[in-house]
């Protein structure tokens, strides 16, 4: 394994190519950067060559110009004509250099827009359990921040096409005119990559620190955002504050120890550069050559290629520099991809949701405890059910499986005789509607929250739930009425019309299941006796489970489920037949 990852670095065009489609690397977008550069460094040769036949012509105080020197030595021209014949070339290479700028930007722009798109598909379609697997400022650093530095790759690869072509040719063009000038400069620059490599290795160890020291600063700065009012509530600040000095610190070393090695890299490189410049003088003083016209052109052509040779050391450090976030990418592609949630395409012979039937359902969460143990119960459609028990007892996990946001470990949840698993989960997901205990809205409009990206339900379905949730009252009272904006996160409405909302969301498709959980635990009695009413008005209609702490929401239940360290318990009832316990007296169940 080790062998196999030492290979794979030490030739990142490889790495690069096997994973391309990763990245949206385009290889036409490429093969338009190698043709662009290939006119332009033509063109900055032939130019180059204009110049010095031109400057021959002025200092010889000739008019008409014939010589030996490039592709335009067979042609006898004024001085005039090759003045002309450089600003067209000016021209050329002016033309070549703008679509080169347009392409390097397509290539960017495009893989970039790839790789989000594809990140993006690979988490909605990955199981909810690999979705909160990871702190959520992890997620948020592999899903927006990650794709954007891995896609850079592709930047640095076209940067590298760009100064390789332009290098290759001019240094091809001096070997047309001196081939011993372009000789020297060639061994001269193995020399100076054979002395730069090691540098370059630890370019790319520094990278790969770099990509683990972002992603935890980027998870400790979104938790500490997350937890502001806690953290200035209990007054805090400096305990949590010092850890993400700490990680910015880190951060911040690593970064500097990259940036002397990328300033090392670039003055050797320089250095370099100047070693073969004279060397080439030295070469050619010995070898006694004496065209001076070709020489000086060469020469010239030789110092621009060395300018392109930098960019291309430097585009290859860089690449080296970016290659370990598309290394992190493409594991995070291989483990959304292998946890993609499982459905099947089938529904319950009714159409509907209907008898809900759990049957020696057991269930553990990754790398723990098991927290349901063999429950079996039946719910009936139109029932009313009341979750209650103490808090860790399971009704929570009750509440994800019903919603499919995991599957049983073991026993089986059936609808009208249907396993669940057999059922296709889009379909699952119209039927059952679910409204959290601190319910958050998109933010934009009313009528935006209670819509949530379904099409399909019109204004009319919208203003229903919202009588049904007893929350259109307030809604029309505002001045916007249902245009009003909710705020971020549905911060701009209290508490009490936020879970009314919610509860209209939930409503506004009519589903066949509506589950709450403690859909009254934070409201005022106003607030709670609205939401009261709604559940008088949707009994029989529907199906409503929910996790009740409140008194006043298990009486309205005609059945109550009781569940105590992850198993349903018979219900203690007093000589009066009232349950008893958690709640005080509430009426038995059926």
């Amino acid at each position: 394994m080790r062998r196999k990852q030492t290979g794979r670095q030490a030739n990142p065009f490889r790495y690069v190519h096997v994973h391309r489609r990763k990245i949206g690397l385009s290889y036409r977008l490429l093969a338009a950067l190698a043709v662009f550069s290939i006119v332009t460094g033509f063109g900055q040769a032939a130019l180059l060559i204009v110049v010095v036949r031109a400057m021959t012509a002025l200092t010889t105080d000739t008019a008409l110009i014939s010589g030996t020197i490039g592709p335009l030595s067979a042609t006898d021209l004024t001085t005039g004509q090759l003045i002309g014949i450089g600003f067209g070339l000016v021209g050329l290479v002016l033309v070549a250099e703008l679509a080169t700028a347009f392409t390097a930007g397509r290539l960017l722009s495009r893989s970039v827009q790839s790789t989000r798109r594809k990140m993006l598909a690979l988490y909605s379609a990955a199981s909810y359990e690999e979705q909160t697997a990871r702190p959520r400022g992890d997620t948020q650093e592999v899903l927006v921040a990650q794709p954007n530095r891995a896609a850079g790759v592709t930047g640095a690869l076209g940067a590298f096409v760009i100064a390789m072509v332009n290098f290759t040719v001019l240094v091809a063009s001096a070997f047309v005119v001196s081939p011993v000038a372009a000789l020297a400069v060639f061994a001269g620059m193995a020399l100076v990559i054979a002395a730069l490599r090691p540098l370059i290795r630890l370019t790319r160890r520094l990278a790969r620190e770099g990509v683990q020291a972002a992603r935890r600063l980027g998870a400790a700065m979104v938790e500490r955002l997350e937890l502001t009012r806690e953290t200035r509530g209990f007054g805090v600040e400096e305990g949590v504050d010092e850890r993400i000095r700490e990680l910015i610190d880190e951060a911040a070393t690593i970064t500097r120890r990259q940036r002397v090695v990328a300033r090392v890299t670039t003055a050797g490189y320089r250095t370099g550069a100047f070693v073969m410049i004279l060397g080439m003088l030295a070469v050619i003083h010995a070898t006694g050559a004496s065209n001076l016209a070709a020489l000086s052109g060469a020469l010239l052509m030789l110092i621009r290629s060395l300018n392109y040779g930098q960019a291309a050391q430097t585009s290859y450090q860089n690449l080296n520099e970016t290659l370990p976030n598309v290394e992190s990418l493409v594991r995070e592609q291989r483990r959304l991809r292998a946890a993609a949630a499982v459905s099947g395409s089938g529904l319950p012979p009714s159409g509907r949701v209907g008898c809900i039937e759990f049957d020696g359902v057991r269930f553990a969460y990754p790398d723990g405890e098991e927290v349901l143990h063999g429950v079996s119960f039946v719910i009936e459609h139109g029932d009313f059910v009341a979750l209650v028990g103490p808090s860790g007892a399971g009704k929570s996990t009750v509440m994800k499986l019903l919603l499919r946001l995991h599957d049983p470990s073991d026993g089986v949840i059936r609808i009208d005789g249907t396993p669940s698993g057999e059922i296709g989960l889009p379909w699952w997901r119209e039927r059952i509607a679910w409204v959290p205990q601190d319910p958050k809205l998109l933010a934009g409009t009313v009528a935006d929250a209670i819509r949530f990206h379904r099409p399909g339900i019109s204004q009319a379905d919208i203003e229903w739930a919202a009588r049904m949730a007893h929350v259109a009252a307030d809604i029309e009272g505002w001045p916007d009425g249902y245009e009003t904006q909710v705020g971020e996160l549905g911060d701009s409405v209290s508490v009490g019309q936020r879970q009314r909302l919610a509860i209209a969301r939930a409503l506004a498709r009519r589903p066949d299941v509506l589950l709450l959980d403690e859909p009254t635990s934070a409201l005022d009695p106003d607030s709670e006796q609205l939401i009261a009413e709604t559940f008088d008005e949707l009994r029989g209609h529907m199906t409503i489970i929910v996790i009740a702490h409140r008194l006043q929401t298990v009486e309205r239940a005609n059945r109550v489920i009781l569940v105590i360290d992850g198993a349903i318990e018979p219900h203690p009832v007093d000589d009066a037949g009232t349950l008893v316990d958690f709640l005080g007296p509430v009426p038995s169940p059926r």
